[in-house]
């Protein structure tokens, strides 16, 4: 039923596709999850390359979206392997089927919670890659924002992981991967919820974005005084900026970097 459904999803258009695009996830809904072979459909058809497939991939995109809004828990594990195609889909070359694509990864946006933080950000890494099309960079960084903002005790530990590759997109030569770096890291260093370093985290997104800012930076950094344990998380934070402190091979410069790493240092636990 479930497949001959999404046949249908497939081929329809405008209403009778949003119709049966409901169907399919009430259904799915009612028996408690998806088929394996349901989502290797779904799948299958969100890879379809063809010219003439762009219908066949718009309506994967819109089943999968559909099947997001209407998950439940053990739905949600069942839907994590398509989230690869899905940010995929956002640089398709047909308009319509990157529409489609954007709301699936929105629905994947809604639907994500803290459990399934250590199977999502990996797949985001992956598609924040330099290899990536522009437009499936800004949807990952777009889904690690929300995450971090439904889950910042989850994504906290993520930090120290996600440091170089968000480094690398808030200097991309793409300014939409820009601006959405520069937001979803700011989302980011929210969670490490550390009212010590809470006046410096702009200061910090800045100097990620131009290391000509580096000493001034330091410098308000060196005159925190820290009284809150340091985390990981808080560590993951500044390690950019020391690291181009200690780099400028400055002797005044490195003698504040060390003054922080001491400080902090004594607060680690």
């Amino acid at each position: 039923m479930a497949s001959e459904l999404f046949t249908k999803i497939c081929a329809a258009e405008g209403e009778e596709r949003t119709k049966l695009c409901a169907e399919l996830a009430a259904l799915v809904k009612g028996s408690g999850k998806p088929s394996m072979s349901l989502i290797t459909e779904i799948k299958t058809a969100m890879q379809a390359s063809g010219k003439k497939d762009g219908g066949l991939r718009e309506g994967a995109f819109l089943a999968c979206a559909a099947l997001c809004k209407e998950s439940t828990a053990v739905t949600e594990a069942h839907l994590v392997p398509l989230l690869g195609e899905v940010l995929n889909g956002l640089s398709d070359k047909v308009k319509s089927v990157q529409t489609a694509a954007e709301e699936a990864v929105k629905a994947f946006a809604v639907m994500a919670n803290g459990a399934a933080v250590k199977v999502l950000v990996p797949v985001c890494m992956e598609n924040m890659d330099v290899s990536k099309k522009w437009q499936t960079v800004v949807g990952a960084l777009m889904l690690l924002g929300e995450l971090a903002e439904k889950a910042p005790s989850q994504m906290a530990p993520m930090l120290t992981d996600l440091q170089e590759l968000m480094t690398s997109c808030l200097t991309d030569l793409k300014a939409q991967v820009r601006d959405q770096a520069k937001e979803t890291m700011r989302k980011l260093l929210d969670t490490v919820q550390n009212k010590d370093i809470e006046k410096v985290l702009d200061d910090l997104v800045v100097n990620m974005m131009d290391p000509s800012k580096t000493e001034e930076t330091v410098h308000k950094y060196a005159g925190i005084v820290f009284v809150q344990v340091v985390t990981a998380a808080a560590l993951a934070a500044v390690t950019p900026l020391l690291k181009r402190g200690f780099q400028e091979r400055r002797d005044a410069l490195s003698r504040m970097c060390a003054k922080i790493v001491a400080n902090m240092s004594k607060l680690v636990e």
